[in-house]
């Protein structure tokens, strides 16, 4: 299983330098009326509330966890991803079916999903996902990825994808309001940037150690086989 202890440096696979998207996700928040310093707001307000909160040893809130597979599997990895990033679409596209049809459905690897948004928009986006019936999560988020390019460009799919999951825009307004959901998924965030020095996406907690960049088939399977 996932072990807690502190990981090993350096990561074995290509380190993907953190990517400048938090500009170009705040004129898309701007755009969906997100806000732009809105984001900023969040992540420093946020941000302050955490250290606080940790310095006092007062107990912080979490998200509750996606996964697949057996828990019970003899492997687990985390995978740290955001809604912004193409590397997690690769990932989500091209590696996943592998791991899921070879690893995770065969009993040998439990696949934990860590939200970790990069900026405004992944945040919000991952707010609207989790209002969103629990059974459901796994097929949306493979539609937001796969219209990732879509969104990107034209921000006003992203609130019509959702209406299409039955979030009504006024719902989507209200949600983005509410602070909660929020707040428990950028503290997850801040834990893992603390407890890890996790700074990019997609990044892999696997038999304690991180792993961070992109995932040929052939390096996470060596990963994976311990080797």
């Amino acid at each position: 299983m996932y072990a807690r202890g502190s990981p090993s440096a350096p990561p074995k696979f290509p380190v993907m330098l953190k990517r400048n998207t938090f500009l170009k996700a705040s004129l898309i928040g701007v755009l969906l009326g997100w806000g732009g310093s809105y984001g900023v707001t969040h992540f420093l307000s946020y941000g302050k509330e955490w250290r606080l909160r940790r310095f006092l040893h007062v107990p912080l809130p979490a998200p509750s966890e996606h996964a697949l597979g057996d828990p019970r599997a003899p492997v687990c990895i985390r995978y740290y991803f955001s809604l912004t990033c193409q590397y997690c679409r690769t990932f989500q596209q091209k590696i996943l079916p592998l791991l899921l049809k070879r690893y995770v459905n065969t009993g040998k690897l439990y696949l934990v999903f860590c939200e970790f948004p990069e900026d405004e928009i992944s945040l919000q986006g991952f707010t609207l996902l989790r209002s969103l019936p629990s059974a459901s999560y796994f097929w949306i988020l493979e539609d937001i990825l796969a219209h990732q390019d879509l969104w990107q460009s034209a921000p006003d799919v992203l609130v019509r994808l959702f209406e299409k999951w039955g979030l009504s825009e006024d719902q989507q307004k209200t949600l983005r309001a509410r602070p909660e959901s929020a707040k428990a998924i950028l503290f997850h965030r801040f834990d893992a940037e603390a407890q890890w020095n996790l700074s990019a996406t997609p990044s892999f907690m696997l038999h304690g150690k991180v792993y961070s960049g992109t995932f040929p088939w052939a390096a996470l399977e060596e990963a994976l086989l311990g080797q």
